[in-house]
């Protein structure tokens, strides 16, 4: 069953398909010149793409598909900082793209601003090495960069687990989950994601990403379920109750 947009849709075109030739008998009549004719016909076409246009914009909207950004720019952490109001969670391979000297900064400031915000780190787990061994394959061809890899992990995990011990009431957690990397994305407030993905030749970050936001029968309400259960299911390594990255680095060195 067609839904109304679509039935709209054909009724504008009919519209437009008898008004235009009405149009062009009624220029003719009164002797109008080949370019007022002309422009007569552009317009009538320009507005029906306009519609058509519009009404695809809608349909998108409708799934939660706001728009496409640059990853650089949009999947940051420094940027979400400054507008979010209870706190973000990512999702990713490892944190390292986002926890630059300013990202620090702006978390400290962020923290001292909010005292409710929360900040959750869903990254993949440097001890899986044939997961992590194919990660590093697919995107740069060279499966041995996941020995270097997976300690840029641990060295993102340990520098989460200094801001949270820094401030007694920051709430940073990290998990880790094992499975083979898909997505990375970055939920913001609960109600907006910025997701891009991994794949073979490419770093997520070459990519743009797309920005869905929250609403009824969304694509945000299945990466959000996506997200919780790969939460939920994943080991935590650091809580306000839990810390175990010592335990995390200790296994790594053990590998050497």
């Amino acid at each position: 069953m067609k839904e109304m947009s679509e039935y709209i849709k054909a009724f504008v075109i009919s519209v437009l398909a008898g008004i235009v030739p009405i149009l062009i008998q009624y220029c003719i009549t009164n002797k109008w010149s080949f370019l007022e004719l002309t422009l007569i016909i552009l317009l009538s076409i320009s507005i029906a793409l306009l519609f058509l246009m519009g009404s695809r914009i809608l349909s998108y909207r409708k799934f939660g598909l706001s728009s496409i950004h640059d990853s650089k720019k949009e999947l940051n952490i420094i940027s979400k900082l400054k507008t979010c109001q209870n706190g973000l969670s990512f999702l990713g391979v490892s944190a390292r793209t986002i926890l630059s000297a300013e990202a620090r900064k702006s978390i400290e400031q962020a923290f001292a601003q909010n005292n409710q915000l929360s900040l959750k780190f869903l990254l993949f787990d440097p001890r899986e090495t044939e997961f992590g061994k194919r990660r590093a394959l697919d995107e740069t061809g060279n499966e041995e960069i996941w020995d270097s890899w997976k300690y840029i992990i641990l060295s993102s995990i340990e520098e989460l687990g200094v801001l949270n011990s820094e401030g007694k009431k920051r709430k940073i957690e990290v998990r880790v989950y094992k499975s083979f990397p898909i997505f990375r994305a970055l939920f913001v407030d609960s109600n907006t994601v910025f997701l891009n993905y991994y794949g073979k030749g490419f770093s997520p970050a070459e990519i743009n990403c797309l920005k869905l936001t929250k609403g009824k029968n969304s694509y945000y309400e299945a990466l959000e379920k996506y997200y919780n259960e790969l939460w939920n299911s994943s080991e935590i390594i650091l809580s306000n109750d839990v810390n175990n990255i010592p335990n995390l680095r200790n296994t790594l060195n053990h590998e050497l």
